[in-house]
């Protein structure tokens, strides 16, 4: 049997996923916005640009979902914000050690 070939080069996105993660500090740093604004933009736009995705691919096991599942997705995401808010505003904050000697 042979392998299906896919349709993107699996480094592709590990790369642009890297990228973003890497970069997305300084960003925060330039930024003037509260750490709790910037959060809610960076949660809103991730949510604006997988849902359409994944309402096409995993609408059939969004139905099978119950309260108990619900509730965990909410905690997470609550969880989640926190630890956004709580990460951006620790960007702004001066660094502990100087490292230029």
């Amino acid at each position: 049997m042979f392998m299906e070939k896919p349709k993107m080069h699996p480094y592709i996105p590990i790369v642009i996923g890297v990228l973003s993660v890497s970069l997305s500090a300084i960003f925060v740093k330039f930024s003037t916005a509260d750490a709790g604004v910037i959060a809610f933009y960076r949660m809103l736009f991730s949510v604006l640009l997988m849902l359409p995705l994944f309402l096409y691919k995993y609408t059939p096991e969004l139905k099978e979902l119950r309260k108990k599942d619900w509730l965990f997705s909410i905690v997470a995401g609550v969880f989640l914000a926190f630890h956004f808010i709580l990460w951006f505003e620790s960007v702004n904050y001066p660094p502990l050690i100087d490292f230029a000697v």
